[in-house]
């Protein structure tokens, strides 16, 4: 098998050939050549050599040729598994472009909501507002990505008693295509951590 690593110019082909040519003469073919010499002493032995210095030559060129064709091959595969195994996006151009448009009308605070919830999941609301860095910003950062749709609230009942708890998290319509727009650009985010 061929080396991926190596060159790939006249000398080392070169190089690959003689090298399987000298193993080719001095192993398999040169038994035809000693049989030839001993049974048949009239035979023109230098024609016979030159017969087989010329096969040896072909198939030397010929393993040469099928090892580079395999190692290619090989690397062909490896791509071809490393492409099946990137992740299939299901959106389109103007899906992503839409999540690009929300995400750049909100503010420092509700980028940061929203990459903290892609990241962290749901989350209840005090729990939220108790994560939130700087309390004064909450509303806001709570509000945009809310008007965007970015985000969604999910109200649910308190066992045992009346009232509701309401559970945000990331909009199911852009979860995925969020994970591809740049949220924070190059800030860390800050208010949600």
């Amino acid at each position: 098998m061929a080396n991926v690593d190596e060159p790939l110019t006249f000398w080392t082909f070169l190089r690959k050939t003689l090298r399987t040519t000298g193993a080719l003469l001095t192993s398999i073919f040169s038994i035809p050549a000693t049989v030839c010499s001993i049974y048949f002493p009239t035979a023109p032995l230098k024609f016979i050599f030159a017969i087989l210095v010329v096969c040896s030559i072909v198939w030397a060129c010929f393993q040469v040729w099928r090892d580079s064709l395999l190692s290619a091959q090989k690397i062909i595969d490896g791509r071809d598994v490393e492409i099946k195994t990137l992740k299939h996006r299901d959106y389109d151009v103007q899906h992503l472009e839409s999540a690009k448009r929300k995400v750049n009308a909100l503010t420092d605070g509700g980028k940061d909501l929203v990459h903290f919830l892609l990241h962290n999941g749901e989350i209840e609301t005090e729990d939220l507002r108790k994560r939130c860095q700087n309390p004064t910003y909450f509303d806001e950062a709570l509000a945009r990505p809310q008007n965007e749709l970015l985000i969604v609230a999910e109200a649910r009942g308190i066992v045992g008693r009346s009232g509701v708890h309401y559970f945000w998290k990331v909009n199911p319509k852009f979860e995925v295509v969020l994970e591809d727009v740049d949220l924070n650009g190059k800030r860390e985010p800050r208010l949600f951590l």
